[in-house]
């Protein structure tokens, strides 16, 4: 018999756009009731900085974008016992583009313009650097690094690792993985309910696209992030 059994406490460290949404819904897919998750940034998650007793203990799987750069220590005083962690990250300029789009939907940033693009870059590819730094700097079998490009392309083998990693169990339904995949394959997912975005957008289309600062920044950033992490150079 397979193992779907959900072993510990997945803390899901995140970067904003990374691609966390779809594969945490590929994991309730696959894991069903075994899988309770936990948003740590919604609005009545915490109460006074505490959770409840009673339901403490109830999650399993808790998101969380780490904006304090906690690190491993991050959400300890509700979830201290048998931690592992699933760490999201996608090439900064596409996640950064794309996290710019949605803090401008909600309001966190208070005009589009290209001025406040810049501020914007500036500052979240200073936290996405810190973010690497905090939660990759160093090899651990607790830690199960997970980037947006290779979940997108090779999302059958991605949710089995991660899978693998849950249970500690190399067995996997493989008939259920090939089930969830093609209900929901990558490019035809937008991440939300109201949109009918489909397929992969290219950095390129996005409004304050510079060829030669992307470039610029991209070549900054290879030796010591991108390289490292495995995240292919998109052909500007």
């Amino acid at each position: 018999m397979l193992s779907n059994q959900f072993q510990g406490v997945v803390i899901n460290a995140s970067f904003p756009r990374s691609g966390h949404r779809f594969l945490r819904e590929l994991c309730l897919g696959y894991f069903a009731k075994e899988m309770r998750f936990f948003n740590s940034y919604s609005p009545d998650a915490l109460r006074n900085g505490h959770l409840e007793s009673d339901r403490e203990s109830h999650y399993n799987y808790i998101k969380t974008h780490d904006f304090e750069l906690q690190g491993f220590d991050v959400l300890k005083t509700h979830f201290p016992l048998r931690r592992k962690y699933i760490v999201q990250v996608r090439h900064p300029l596409e996640s950064i583009a794309s996290y710019y789009e949605f803090a401008l939907k909600n309001g966190e940033v208070k005009q589009d313009t290209k001025a406040a693009w810049s501020i914007f870059l500036n500052q979240k590819l200073c936290y996405w650097k810190s973010f690497c730094e905090t939660w990759l700097a160093e090899e651990s079998t607790a830690v199960l690094l997970v980037t947006y490009e290779h979940l997108s392309n090779s999302t059958a083998l991605e949710l089995k690792k991660v899978i693998q990693f849950i249970t500690g169990d190399q067995r996997v339904d493989e008939v259920l993985v090939t089930q969830l995949v093609e209900k929901k394959p990558f490019n035809q997912y937008a991440g939300e309910d109201d949109s009918a975005k489909s397929g992969k957008r290219k950095i390129s289309n996005f409004k304050y696209f510079d060829k030669a600062h992307f470039r610029s920044l991209q070549d900054e950033l290879y030796p010591a992030y991108l390289g490292p992490l495995g995240l292919k150079l998109p052909r500007f």
